[in-house]
């Protein structure tokens, strides 16, 4: 794996930070000299010591979620054992068991699971002991690591815990739903190289138009080529720190901030069962969020950009939500929707 700053950052504590532990995966002496990470970018190592350094960053972070990587030499009685299979065809499995062996020869016979069956296991990775006896605690361990090595080698040759699936779509789906899909996409992309033909400018209407074909398409590889054109902006030199919202899929999804704004720019509504524009405000303006203020001002702020059609009395009522914005205001996505549609800037600039 080839050391890039997205993987220093995901190997990172909560104060940005790293162990001597994993500065001596990465070669690195302690006290780190100045300058170490300038010198390690560009350098590559193996998977398996990619896998231990995140390890231990996310530990640091949620000690909880910690799982070792290093094979147990014994098991305690009774508690469940994490295990990882390499498969055939560069593919892997997770799994959870009390008995690693006796589950390893269930795999080879086909009697393990769906994915074992399809992908015949070579050999047993490493597993650990756990520690634990309760089955829904392991299972957490086991999910946590399924994601995590999917984070490594991607979410197509990996599977494990809840996300056992046969189909894509499906574990796409319950990665989704426990929000797990971004940061694994992300991690994949982070490790690739870009080759950037485009401007700037040229590169921000692609994303738009991904973003219509994804709206518009049931296809599931469209969410994937429109949350790669996104990432793409980050390669460029005129991506800032301040974008980095636009990456959370409350903003670019189905759901999300943009198809509301797009509906307003194209005058129809995008990615809605709405019947009209003013109907996709109204539900707009109906969110709420558990925590911090809404992004009211976004969709207000839209529909005054771009003057889509509406009844008087629906412009009246528009006119009494403008009034009634608070004063506080979620402006994480302000920045860069005033870039991907320039007509908004000078609103949310104001």
């Amino acid at each position: 794996m080839e050391i890039t700053e997205e993987f220093l950052r995901t190997g990172a504590s909560d104060r940005g930070g790293w162990s001597r532990q994993q500065l001596q995966l990465l070669g690195v002496t302690w006290p780190a000299p100045k300058g170490w990470k300038r010198a390690l970018l560009g350098q590559t190592i193996a998977d398996d010591i990619a896998q231990q350094f995140i390890a231990i960053g996310r530990a640091r972070k949620n000690p909880s979620t910690h799982i070792s990587v290093e094979p147990a030499a014994h098991a305690a009685s009774g508690a469940w054992q994490l295990y990882l299979l390499e498969l055939e065809n560069n593919n892997l499995y997770v799994g959870i068991t009390r008995d690693v062996d006796k589950r390893f020869e269930q795999h080879r016979s086909g009697k393990g699971s769906l994915w074992t069956t399809q992908h015949k296991p070579l050999r047993l990775l490493r597993y650990v002991d756990t520690g634990l006896t309760s089955e829904s605690e392991a299972t957490r361990i086991e999910d946590a690591l399924t994601v995590q090595t999917m984070e490594l080698f991607g979410r197509h040759r990996v599977r494990g815990g809840q996300y056992c699936m046969l189909e894509q779509a499906d574990v796409d789906a319950a990665l989704v739903r426990h929000g797990h899909w971004e940061r694994v996409e992300r991690a994949i992309l982070a490790r690739r190289s870009f080759d950037l033909q485009d401007s700037w400018d040229s590169a921000l209407e692609h994303v738009v138009a991904m973003a219509l074909t994804y709206y518009a398409s049931p296809d599931a590889s469209t969410r994937d080529a429109l949350f790669s054109a996104l990432y793409t902006l980050t390669r460029y030199r005129f991506w800032h720190q301040d974008f980095d919202a636009a990456l959370d899929s409350a903003y670019w999804d189905r759901a999300g901030i943009l198809p509301v704004l797009l509906s307003f720019r194209d005058n129809r509504p995008v990615a809605s069962q709405c019947k009209d524009v003013y109907s996709v405000l109204a539900a707009a303006m109906t969110r709420t969020r558990r925590n911090g203020p809404q992004f009211h001002h976004l969709f207000l702020h839209g529909w005054t950009a771009f003057a889509p059609s509406a009844t008087e009395a629906q412009h009246a009522r528009i006119a009494q939500w403008m009034g009634e914005l608070p004063v506080e205001r979620d402006r994480r996505h302000d920045e860069f929707t005033a870039i991907l549609l320039p007509r908004m800037r000078y609103l949310l600039r104001q």
